[in-house]
């Protein structure tokens, strides 16, 4: 509507593919959108974008049914126990496999599975959740950014420029090296930093962290609910001092 549109001639190659011609802009006059086309233009994008949203919301019910079968907890303590004494290598053990699902996939989206998922196994290891979000998001922007198959990436973008499907693909390969590794060396750094000094932590002094770990304690414990929403302790049914939480 207020940038004025324009085209390059394009000519055919030998192969068959084609190719801009140099100098050969010019503006086009393709007609300016309507008051109403702009009006349309944000629900009509929600039902073009439907199988993102849809698949955002999935994801979150995915995720609560997992957190809510305990095999979350599962995953995370078997983590645990690998890494306890190395923990320090917890973070390129996540980062690169996070980095290659997305350098293949391009699932944006399924961070918001990972996400939630990475946090509390950094916590449960003694580092804040900055460490948590950061090892994986680090790792999957890295992956996302270089794309190396990336379907909705790569794949349409190089189809658009009649480019060869998924060339290029060595230098993607060491591209992701580079920005991976130093991806790796700063989150290193940083939770390296707030293992020898809790203070140096981005988010000190909030007690979130401490929050979220007695809160996994208290939701360890054995709970049972009646229909009204109020958690009741099991080990408390029946004695003087029961106590109920609502919850």
């Amino acid at each position: 509507m207020l940038i004025p549109q324009g085209a390059f001639e394009r000519e055919e190659l030998p192969d068959g593919t084609s190719t801009v011609v140099p100098g050969t802009f010019s503006f086009i006059d393709a007609g300016n959108l309507g008051f109403f086309d702009l009006v349309f233009a944000i629900p009509n994008g929600m039902v073009q974008a439907a199988p993102l949203i849809l698949g955002g919301i999935w994801i979150g019910g995915l995720f609560a049914i997992i957190e809510r079968t305990g095999l979350l907890d599962i995953v995370v303590q078997s983590i645990i126990n690998v890494f306890r004494s190395k923990k320090m290598l917890v973070i390129p053990a996540i980062m690169i496999p996070i980095a290659a699902f997305f350098a293949l996939t391009g699932a944006l989206e399924m961070m918001l599975i990972i996400i939630p998922a990475v946090i509390p196994l950094m916590l449960k290891l003694g580092f804040d959740r900055f460490t948590g979000f950061a090892t994986a998001m680090v790792g999957g922007i890295a992956g996302f950014t270089v794309a190396l198959t990336a379907p909705a990436t790569v794949g349409v973008a190089q189809s658009i420029a009649e480019l060869p499907l998924y060339s290029g693909l060595s230098l993607r390969l060491m591209l992701i090296f580079i920005i991976l590794s130093v991806g790796i060396w700063y989150v290193w750094r940083y939770a390296r930093k707030v293992m020898r000094d809790p203070t140096s932590s981005y988010v000190y002094g909030d007690e979130l962290d401490a929050e979220f770990l007695n809160h996994e304690q208290f939701r360890k414990t054995d709970w049972s609910t009646d229909f009204s929403g109020v958690w009741i302790r099991s080990d408390d049914v029946g004695a003087s001092d029961t106590r109920v939480v609502f919850y």
